[in-house]
């Protein structure tokens, strides 16, 4: 706001404060006419960020951001763009108690009270995203951050907090109506480090007789360089939504989003990290000549490291003379140069590979003031990588989960007691394959010198390459189904004082087995199954205080 803006409202407040005055000095004495009254009202949050549309899907109750009794930040797609927001880590930013939560460089989550927060798409939980893949927000309507348990409506979830992402749609106004036309906007990004983004979406509005409805597609493609020599990110979204009014008590909401990336990959930046290469770019130089690349495939396989295994002992290994094979022996090993900010641990075998599709389903029918819902979400994640230090893995999970809720409302808002409650069945399939290998020793984050770049002898083996010599230390195949039925109620008592409480009591049945040779976990090649029932359960207690005040006490 400008000094010009800020002058203008208070000169325009103090005189209606002097004209009220005048009028109250007029009755009091003489009759006089009463001149018109001018309503003046006065707009914080001139950014928008605090958002005043109830959101649905918090808690799978239309309340908000002033109702819920949640340390909650709501943030809608025209505060992502006025704040620049493109990645989860830039949240931060306008979120107290969110910190950056990415794995080796790749920004797939937030932390929300020192945990790893949960992703949810739409109120369904997302496969977890540990720094697999950037999470895209390109497509995104809303982006809600609630710090505490999540709703019993979506299942047992991290107590720290959730990310939930809303995507775009066709609707308009808060959701209550349709695109009248057809909308359209395109955006291309180029800037510095090979920086290119192109991303475009269109909104149509679709009528057929009685059917009211619209669809919304959304594409964007990423194919940057970075301000780390090495890396080239690349990723390629496409984003679809249907919504339609069936009847005028009948609505439906279908769509998919599906995700490709590469080269986002899993960096630990700097090895032989001290605090003098952190504060003044000096970092201690030397190679191993003792290992050789004997058949000149460019990597050590485990034939080629003498000794057994290959761990790092370079710096803070065990006491005592290290072997050999883990002394750095070239001419001036130990000293230190100046390392450039832009070099990071990488070569060109390091990779990573992500493909991701989500796809929901929503039938919702008006019962008079209530509402029965049918839901049901996919989400699936394969992915490749390889980080040259020793560490590769191979992830291919999926999860399929389907709830039936009905909400309902007791009472009404001018009564003494009113309730908008909701309660219903859900089902969760989540079939996940982990394979990784670093049991058995074949890492050597030390060995490599950044400020010569990769060689032969500090690239390890991998499983992905056909002709090597190193397998899968882990394979672990696991399915798990959760069976659950909830219940929840946001209650009014007096206008004055809020209660919300809920319940879940999920059935849960687990079968896994691991085909790694070194797990260490003494059931290798069998399959192991388990089944157990558990109760969930949160409350808040809140009080609609005088002037805006809404203090809540939460327990879970």
């Amino acid at each position: 706001m400008s000094k010009r803006t800020i002058l203008a409202t208070t000169s325009a407040v103090v005189c209606a404060i002097f004209g009220a005055a005048s009028a109250g000095a007029q009755e009091a004495g003489a009759p006089a006419e009463t001149a018109p009254s001018e309503e003046i009202v006065v707009v914080g949050d001139r950014v928008g960020l605090l958002e005043t549309t109830p959101s649905s899907t918090v808690f799978g109750l239309g309340m908000s951001l002033l109702e819920t009794p949640r340390s909650a930040t709501m943030v809608s797609d025209t505060t992502l763009e006025r704040y620049g927001i493109e990645e989860v880590d830039d949240l931060i930013s306008i979120s107290p108690g969110t910190f950056t939560a990415s794995f080796y460089g790749v920004k797939g989550a937030v932390n929300t009270r020192g945990t790893l927060a949960e992703s949810y798409f739409r109120g369904f939980k997302r496969i977890e995203n540990r720094g697999t893949y950037p999470t895209p927000l390109g497509a995104t309507s809303q982006v809600e951050l609630v710090r505490g348990p999540p709703s019993p409506l979506y299942g047992a979830g991290k107590v720290g907090g959730l990310l939930n992402i809303v995507p775009r749609t066709a609707q308009a106004d808060g959701g209550t109506a349709y695109i009248d036309e057809i909308e359209g906007d395109l955006e291309v990004t180029v800037g510095s480090y090979g920086k290119f983004n192109a991303a475009g979406g269109m909104g149509i509005p679709l009528t057929f007789g009685s059917v009211e409805g619209g669809l919304f597609g959304y594409l964007e493609i990423e194919d940057s360089d970075s301000y780390y020599r090495g890396m080239h990110p690349e990723h390629q979204l496409l984003q679809l939504s249907s919504d339609f009014d069936l009847t005028p008590t009948l609505t439906m909401s279908m769509g998919l989003m599906m995700y490709r990336a590469e080269g986002y990959v899993q960096t630990p930046g700097w090895n032989r990290l001290t605090q003098d290469l952190i504060d003044n770019q000096n970092y201690i130089i030397g190679q191993d000549t003792t290992l050789v690349d004997t058949n000149g495939d460019g990597r050590l396989q485990p034939s080629e490291v003498s000794g057994g295994t290959l761990v790092s002992y370079y710096f803070g290994g065990p006491p005592g003379a290290p072997p050999a094979r883990f002394t750095l022996d070239t001419p001036g090993a130990g000293t230190t140069v100046k390392l450039d900010p832009r070099t990071i641990y990488i070569s060109d075998r390091d990779f990573s590979e992500t493909d991701t599709n989500t796809f929901y389903f929503e039938l919702s029918k008006e019962i008079g003031v209530n509402t029965l819902s049918f839901e049901m979400f996919y989400d699936d994640l394969l992915n490749d990588r390889f980080v040259s230090y020793g560490f590769p893995a191979h992830y291919d999970s999926s999860v399929y989960e389907a709830r039936l809720h009905y909400d309902f409302e007791l009472g009404n808002e001018d009564s003494f007691f009113h309730a908008n409650s909701t309660a219903g069945v859900s089902y969760r399939n989540v079939n996940a394959l982990r394979m990784e290998t670093y049991n058995s020793g074949y890492i050597a984050l030390d060995r490599r010198d950044l400020s010569v770049g990769a060689t032969p002898t500090d690239i390890m083996d991998d499983p992905f390459s056909t002709d090597g010599g190193l397998g899968w230390d882990i394979a672990v195949d696991t399915n798990t189904e959760d069976t659950g039925l909830f219940a929840l109620s946001n209650m009014t008592f007096g206008g004055l004082i809020n209660l919300l409480i809920g319940g879940r009591m999920d059935w849960y049945d687990v079968t896994t087995i691991n085909r790694g040779p070194t797990c260490f976990c003494g059931v290798d090649n069998v399959y192991v199954s388990a089944d157990a029932d558990e109760f969930s359960w949160n409350g808040s207690l809140s009080i609609n205080a005088p002037f805006g005040l809404f203090p809540y006490y939460t327990y879970a």
